[in-house]
């Protein structure tokens, strides 16, 4: 089960969207395909995303307390979205915890209201790269660490959106 140090939920994306961490919060295919493009965090394959409003669903209550969500990445999209947490699918009902590019940088909002975006960097560079968004009390409010450096900060120890599903 989840707890310290066991993820609540883990895709590795090796030809599906099974849950691996051994809850069963499998996510549903919305459009990605898989390549033979293997992140640096292991496995055998990687979702292919579009552009076109392909998308992972996972029926999962993210934590508004205490959350650390993580990730490989590679793109060339300057502006992608990258994760995000949903009443429903595409956003109905309301969403919060946004993880994107914005101009090449890496950016997240948490409701209500606090938007932190990193500086100078080029993260739409074709590259593999490390996501990690964290939250709590303990971390002093929201951080994103961008290949294990701190890129952004903000005082936000929470959010307010309680209604996620998804």
């Amino acid at each position: 089960g989840a707890g310290a140090g066991h993820p609540q939920a883990y895709w590795d994306f090796n030809g599906d969207a099974r849950d691996r961490s051994g809850n069963g919060i499998d996510g549903t295919l919305l459009g990605p395909g898989f390549s033979g493009a293997v992140p640096p965090g292991g496995g055998s394959a990687s979702a292919v995303f579009d552009g076109g409003g392909d998308y992972v669903s996972a029926p999962l209550d993210v934590s508004e307390g205490s959350y650390t969500c993580s990730l490989w990445f590679r793109t060339t999209n300057a502006n992608a979205g990258l994760f995000c947490v949903v009443d429903s699918n595409l956003g109905s009902g309301g969403h919060d915890r946004h993880l994107y590019l914005s101009g090449g940088n890496i950016a997240s909002r948490v409701w209500n209201n606090e938007t932190i975006r990193s500086s100078g960097l080029s993260l739409a560079d074709g590259q593999w790269h490390h996501l990690a968004h964290v939250y709590d009390g303990l971390a002093g409010g929201q951080r994103i660490y961008i290949d294990g450096t701190l890129a952004a900060g903000g005082g936000k120890a929470q959010s307010d959106f309680n209604w996620q599903r998804h």
